[in-house]
């Protein structure tokens, strides 16, 4: 099988396990969040998907040391899209995480040299300078991400022994992401 240029030919399999953690407590957050219109089951674990995503996206930008391929760039558009089509129509905040991270990728190469001044700078924007607007703040965003390059060696040297499921789901985390708001959007259309 032939492997178009900048596409994975080895897959990382704590970074699936990181990837498909999070994704599964993302599942568990938006199920609580439907089941509790006040939110208030929301404060728990679950709220941990977002660092895990950004943190997992950041330390596979260090572990593979490129960019993300056009291709996967185009997938995280339509992923975006989809999530904040369905994200609109069930109430949660927007902008998408995804769409954020999008917009913290012409960053990734600065991240890379100065990943600790990205940290700080992302946390002064999130709790000094917010955007306002209900969704995640892109300093945040952007500080997790830069956490996970700084991490990424740790990370990848932790040997953390994933179950085989957990590293199945982490493959397609994009998938997951936007199918299941999809979903959760036709169930609460149909409601």
């Amino acid at each position: 099988m032939a492997v178009a240029v900048g596409e994975d030919t080895a897959r990382l399999g704590w970074l699936d396990g990181l990837r498909g953690a999070a994704v599964l407590l993302m599942l568990a957050d938006h199920m609580l969040a439907l089941a509790s219109p006040a939110h208030v089951l929301r404060f728990t674990l679950t709220r941990l998907s977002l660092p895990a995503f950004m943190v997992a996206a950041g330390a596979g930008l260090a572990a593979r040391g490129r960019l993300p391929s056009d291709r996967r760039v185009v997938q995280c558009g339509a992923a975006a899209a989809v999530a904040t089509g369905a994200s609109w129509w069930l109430g949660f905040a927007l902008p998408e995480a995804v769409t954020l991270y999008l917009l913290t990728l012409p960053l990734a190469w600065a991240l890379r040299r100065a990943w600790p001044e990205a940290v700080v700078l992302g946390l002064v924007q999130a709790l000094s300078l917010p955007v306002p607007w209900g969704g995640y703040q892109p300093g945040l965003v952007l500080a997790y991400l830069a956490l996970g390059i700084g991490a990424a060696g740790s990370l990848g040297a932790a040997r953390w022994r994933w179950p085989g499921w957990v590293q199945t789901v982490g493959r397609r985390p994009l998938a997951w992401y936007a199918g299941h708001l999809a979903v959760l959007a036709m169930v609460a259309g149909a409601a």
